[in-house]
């Protein structure tokens, strides 16, 4: 089975704040949307298994331990199990999150 996903051309962007959808889950990896009016946020969290958060549209301020990083779109950064991390839009943004499952 196989199913075909549009990642940006027809996504709203909400009028403010953020919007996170589940595209796809499956026991080895999660897959997130998350569309983001400028300045909407994600508060500081961790994710319990490795992660990549790819930028597709815009550019987000995407914080890891406390350092900032300037993701832009066509952008990636990975991050290891447990590390704390936020973001923040500094324009409209749509942001792609891959969570790998933890290692059992």
């Amino acid at each position: 089975m196989s199913n075909l996903i549009e990642l940006t051309g027809t996504i709203p962007t909400p009028e403010e704040g953020r919007r996170v959808e589940t595209l796809l889950k499956t026991d080895a990896f999660e897959l997130k949307r998350l569309s983001l009016a400028k300045g909407g946020e994600i508060p500081e969290h961790h994710a319990p298994g490795p992660i990549t958060v790819q930028c597709l549209v815009g550019r987000v301020n995407f914080t890891v331990e406390g350092r900032p990083n300037d993701l832009a779109a066509g952008t990636l950064i990975h991050l290891a199990p447990r590390v704390p991390h936020a973001l923040k839009a500094e324009e409209d943004s749509i942001v792609l999150v891959t969570r790998m499952a933890e290692k059992r």
